[in-house]
């Protein structure tokens, strides 16, 4: 149906075109108090058409499913996106890619969980509370419990000879822990953390109830100390979400806007020597592996920073 579209595109009057197709499932659950407080499933489907005519790219989204669409309202939608180009000024450049020459394969999982009932979900939770609550006299409540399932299906075909598909998913529980103090039940603490999976059964609630509770209690009696210049220990959680704060400083597309201060600064130091940044979408260790980009370039394993010097965005 995808190569129909094109073809139809290209009779209009488009000289390179391209549909976009991502379809995603999702699962949410949350406990409250040992009640199910919320079970929502959702399916939503996002279709892109891009057009190029002169080196002009014109793009719309919408939340149809294309079989839902008959061929009159395909071709309103077609020559919609055509009248938009005249409105289109740019002075790039515009171009759809054609594809790489080859793609490395990743791994591929059956998503065990969609296959898992609500009632099993729901006592995974139930258990989560519990081992929680056993944990320590000390841990008061729970605010957050939840179960979260997602699984996105990606298809990119353009006129260039572009054909690209993937699917992924992954299942996870998420908890937040508050704690009391016994000498000061005033004092309280939040704990959170997560055990995200590809396996329903690789969902380990007794480890994480142990980690969150000691999180939460490990805090308490903690006091603010005196401004100063201190030797500390940054958890890698904390320091992933340092580092994401600076990562669009890496972006390409940043260094081609001039909104980056490494613009000049390949094949210079501009870190210490204890520090390597690896961009590795290949990794197994991932959650989700990419053989390709959104714009359908084969990925690839790079070290963008080596020892502190800065080798590519």
């Amino acid at each position: 149906m995808l190569d129909k579209i094109i073809n139809k595109a290209k009779e209009i009057g488009f000289s390179d075109f391209e549909v976009v197709v991502s379809k995603t499932h999702t699962n949410d659950i949350t406990l409250f108090n040992g009640n199910v407080d919320k079970n929502e499933n959702g399916n939503i489907v996002h279709t892109t058409f891009k057009g190029l005519v002169d080196n002009k790219v014109c793009s719309m989204t919408f939340t149809n499913n294309l079989s839902e669409l008959s061929d009159k309202e395909i071709d309103k939608l077609l020559k919609k996106l055509y009248d938009n180009l005249k409105y289109k000024n740019s002075l790039e450049e515009e171009f759809l890619f054609e594809g790489s020459k080859e793609y490395a394969k990743v791994k591929e999982y059956d998503n065990d969980f969609l296959n898992v009932s609500s009632k099993k979900k729901i006592a995974l939770l139930k258990k989560l509370e519990k081992n929680c609550f056993d944990y320590d006299s000390r841990v008061e409540s729970l605010p957050y419990c939840n179960y979260t399932e997602c699984v996105k299906e990606y298809e990119k075909v353009n006129s260039k000879g572009l054909k690209l598909s993937s699917k992924n998913g992954y299942c996870g529980v998420f908890v937040e822990v508050v704690s009391h103090n016994d000498n000061n039940k005033e004092e309280k603490r939040l704990g959170f953390d997560k055990c995200i999976a590809h396996s329903f059964n690789d969902l380990d609630v007794k480890t994480l109830a142990k980690k969150t509770s000691k999180k939460s209690i490990d805090m308490l009696g903690a006091e603010p100390c005196e401004s100063g210049t201190y030797k500390v220990i940054i958890q890698e959680d904390a320091m992933s979400d340092l580092f994401e704060g600076f990562s669009d400083i890496f972006s390409a597309k940043s260094a081609l806007k001039n909104l980056t201060p490494l613009k000049d600064k390949v094949g210079k130091k501009i870190m210490s020597d204890l520090v390597t940044i690896i961009d590795d979408p290949l990794c197994e260790d991932r959650l989700i592996q990419s053989s390709f980009d959104s714009d359908g370039v084969a990925t690839y394993y790079k070290e963008v920073v080596t020892n502190g010097k800065f080798n590519t965005f």
